[in-house]
């Protein structure tokens, strides 16, 4: 569903634009990254963004868990 907001004014007249929102959810529909657009970004670039951004992030809890699971084979 489009969503539509006010630019501003551009010689006292003022414009719609629309935007969209790219989302990414799991299995069983819980909400896991929102990105919102600009109209004429295509939907396979909105995706690619998301699925990007949501790499990236796993990549650095990845990384954390692997750190806490080497500090804890320090202590033993």
């Amino acid at each position: 569903m489009p969503v539509y907001y006010n630019s501003g004014g551009r010689g006292g007249k003022q414009e719609n634009k629309r935007q969209k929102q790219h989302l990414l959810v799991d299995m069983q529909g819980f909400l896991l990254a929102v990105k919102v657009s600009l109209a004429g970004v295509t939907d396979r670039q909105g995706a690619q963004v998301v699925l990007v951004e949501q790499t990236d992030y796993n990549e650095v809890r990845l990384n954390k868990y692997m750190q806490l699971v080497a500090w804890g084979k320090l202590i033993k």
